[in-house]
């Protein structure tokens, strides 16, 4: 079956590639081109609840470098499981793989919730689930 996607659904997946790509290189400028400002990415960690802001990624690439690490990951990438619109609001379901060489290190599922606003989607939200629940989950 062949899924044709509305003009909004590609300009989700547009911001979506833009980000991925952001984070796959912890390109700050493309992280903050599509998430907003004062957006927030939410999870479970081993301490609880953890919040950070957009700022977030660009100090983790300056604490890599510091410390001598490559921030890029060549084979990063990211599969839409579902986006849902009502109006000017989207609410998109994510996987995303992270590894090296072709081999799977790292997989997420992030929850982004996004609005458009002056006909431009943009990430205000992005929650992920801690990992080990990811365990039991196809």
């Amino acid at each position: 079956m062949v899924s044709i996607m509305t003009r909004d659904e590609e300009n989700i997946e547009r911001v979506l590639r833009i980000f991925v790509d952001g984070l796959r290189t912890l390109d700050y400028d493309k992280i903050s081109e599509v998430f907003y400002e004062d957006g927030m990415s939410i999870g479970v960690g081993t301490g609880g609840l953890s919040w950070v802001a957009r700022d977030h990624w660009k100090e983790m690439r300056e604490e890599m470098i510091k410390a001598g690490k490559n921030p890029v990951d060549e084979w990063g990438r990211f599969e839409i499981r579902s986006i849902k619109i009502i109006g000017n609001a989207a609410s998109v379901i994510v996987d995303l793989w992270f590894g090296d060489g072709g081999v799977t290190k790292e997989k997420y599922v992030d929850f982004y919730h996004m609005l458009k606003v002056d006909e431009q989607w943009r990430i205000v939200s992005k929650i992920y689930p801690s990992p080990d629940s990811l365990e039991s989950t196809p």
